[in-house]
């Protein structure tokens, strides 16, 4: 049976690989970034693969997700659903979370699952009807706390426009060519990046910066580098992502038992 999933489950099958233990081999794209590390390298070509032939990748790089639930929010510890309808309202729908109150956290496992129960009953005061529900919560369990201060917007949704492939690649080629004319663009830029172009991420390290022979402090450097990452690694390898699924799977549609064994369930709302 041909099954659906989300593009953010898609991703945690990728979570858990040990990258550092695969040799997946291949073009990232049609033109060689240097600016990528082995291990980002790894990740794209991982979800290459998973999107060209899931079958595949589950015989050779499979790795179940692993479900943890750390008992900070309501819905959490679930394994991840695949769903059997293109059109299910939940493989499109924004994800929403709830943290639990610390108070309630504090009370142990029983409480915390008594209180997801019971949030989950009456998440619909959640619209328009706020003051009602914390007054319930006050009635429940003896605690004052505000509706704002329990929502939790997942910080992974973003708004991703969805170009055909030529769009795509057009975007892609444009932000690596400016990528390309940043280097240069001042003997700054080139030193910077020559030497820690690959390894932007340190931008948000607190250590200090391995073998900074740039010429410029590490707080200057670091500075760049997050500035890099944000303006031309996120957004290009980003549209790697969605280049590989546009191009090889668009509708991240699959085997279910492939899904099954990876760790995923059915969705209650299209599997009825």
């Amino acid at each position: 049976m041909r099954v659906y999933i989300t593009r953010a489950n898609s991703m945690k099958i990728l979570r858990k690989l040990d990258f550092s233990k695969m040799d997946l081999s291949g073009d990232v794209y049609n033109r060689p970034l240097f600016f990528l590390n082995k291990k980002e390298e790894q990740a794209l070509l991982a979800y290459k693969e998973f999107v060209m032939n899931p079958e595949r990748f589950v015989e050779e790089i499979y790795q179940k997700v692993e479900v943890v639930d750390n008992y900070r929010y309501v819905f959490e510890g679930e394994s991840p659903c695949y769903h059997r309808r293109e059109d299910c309202e939940r493989l499109h729908s924004e994800f929403r979370n709830y943290e639990i109150p610390q108070a309630i956290r504090d009370r142990g496992i029983e409480w915390i699952e008594r209180y997801r129960a019971w949030f989950k009953e009456n998440l619909y005061l959640l619209d328009g009807r706020e003051d009602v529900l914390e007054m319930r919560i006050y009635t429940a369990f003896g605690i004052h706390v505000k509706a704002k201060e329990i929502v939790k917007e997942n910080s992974g949704v973003k708004t991703i426009i969805n170009y055909d492939l030529g769009q795509l690649e057009s975007k892609l080629d444009e932000l690596i060519k400016e990528a390309g004319r940043y280097y240069y663009k001042s003997p700054k830029h080139t030193r910077i990046l020559k030497q820690y172009s690959k390894y932007s991420f340190l931008g948000k390290y607190h250590e200090t910066l391995y073998n900074n022979t740039t010429g410029y402090s590490d707080e200057v450097v670091k500075d760049f580098l997050v500035d890099y990452e944000e303006r031309f690694k996120r957004p290009i390898i980003e549209l790697l992502y969605n280049y590989y699924r546009v191009k090889f799977n668009p509708d991240l549609e699959m085997e279910g038992y492939l899904l099954d064994q990876l760790g995923f369930r059915p969705c209650v709302h299209c599997h009825l």
